[in-house]
């Protein structure tokens, strides 16, 4: 039996609870995926929801300005149990189906062109993976912005726009 629960927890399925076991297992070409994963783990129990929107908006947050930051948090904390575990269980699935995204985009045949644009997160070491991915695979190109925050649009909007314009021409 190991691991394997014919039942599913209250109000999820089988389905849900198998493609939430095979998402931890899976291997990730980002370096930061544990922690953005078991955030999105955390948010499927309602006693740790909080706990993992938390961790996730102070990710994509970090570095905003305060008058932005207390909007985004006040906005996207209203929402509440229901939605944020529906969301995480979207991604857990598509983790379970398809695997990290660059794995996913890796399936397209044929391959398109893709540009990541990017402020948060400024660990090195994401963007180095970021930088070999995009080595190994010429259709894929990522940029970095000098945004402070997951939210460039709103902190460079104009280099933002000069970096998607450059790559559509």
């Amino acid at each position: 039996m190991g691991n394997h629960r014919d039942a599913a927890a209250p109000g999820r399925t089988n389905a849900e609870d198998r493609g939430q076991q095979l998402a931890s297992h899976l291997p990730s070409g980002n370096p930061l995926a544990s922690r953005f994963l078991g955030a999105i783990r955390a948010l499927q129990y309602y006693e740790r929801w909080r706990e993992g929107a938390e961790q996730l908006l102070t990710m994509w947050l970090s570095g905003a300005p305060a008058s932005v930051e207390t909007q985004i948090r006040n906005q996207m904390l209203r929402q509440g149990f229901e939605t944020w575990s529906r969301g995480a269980r979207e991604i857990l699935a598509m983790y379970a189906l398809e695997g990290d995204p660059l794995r996913a985009l890796s399936k397209f045949s044929p391959p398109v062109d893709v540009l990541h644009v990017y402020a948060q997160p400024r660990a090195p070491e994401f963007l180095s993976a970021q930088e070999t991915f995009a080595r190994e695979h010429p259709w894929y190109s990522v940029h970095r912005l000098e945004g402070v925050s997951q939210f460039p649009t709103l902190k460079a909007p104009d280099e933002t726009a000069a970096v998607i314009g450059e790559f559509i021409r």
